[in-house]
Order: structure tokens, then sequence, then C-alpha cells
């Protein structure tokens, strides 16, 4: 399950935007490792943000939005930092985090 995401919202029925990965957001995926599990839920949080881009609200006074994966058996927690402007869904960062971490 992948958390941060509020219910519909009207938004979202606007024409499909590019997802573009910002400079430096190649450098965080790389960082994460090669393990599938990762991977796979590295695309899932990348899929989820393309698609529904206006499914989380905006971090406090940013135009900055988090999708989170928690952490379950074999696979690692993750969180993806990304935006959304009038051109495009821009791809932040992606990492590892602690649940329990603030």
């Amino acid at each position: 399950m992948i958390r941060g995401q509020v219910p519909h919202r009207p938004q979202e029925h606007v024409r499909p935007k590019p997802t573009l990965p910002a400079p430096g957001y190649q450098r965080s995926r790389a960082a994460l490792g090669d393990n599938t599990h990762t991977a796979g839920i590295a695309a899932a949080l990348e899929l989820s943000a393309a698609s529904r881009p206006y499914a989380t609200d905006t971090l406090s006074g940013l135009m900055v939005r988090v999708l989170y994966a928690p952490r379950y058996g074999d696979y690692p927690g993750l969180r993806l930092y990304y935006s959304v402007d009038d051109i495009a869904i821009r791809l932040l960062r992606i990492e590892h985090y602690d649940e329990l971490e603030p």
C-alpha cells in the first residue's frame, strides 16, 4: 500500500502530463541499489505519481509532494518526492526511509 494519497480531486480530470526526472533524480534512484524488490517499489511509486499526481497534498509552503511506501517483509520503505507544474510531473528524489524517524 502506498501512503500519502488523499481522496479523488477534480484536478485529476485534466489531460495527462509528461513525467520528467529532475536533475539528480537518476542519481538518487541509482543510490537505492539494484535489488528487485527495491526496483519494484520505486517503479510503483513513480507510476502512482504519474497516474495520480494530485493524490497527495503539497508539503507546507512548497510545491513538493511526497508518496511513501512503508516497509513490508523484504520490501524496503521508500519515499518519493515530486512536484507538479503546468508542464510536467517532475520526479525530484527517491530514497530509503525509516518509518520510525520523524
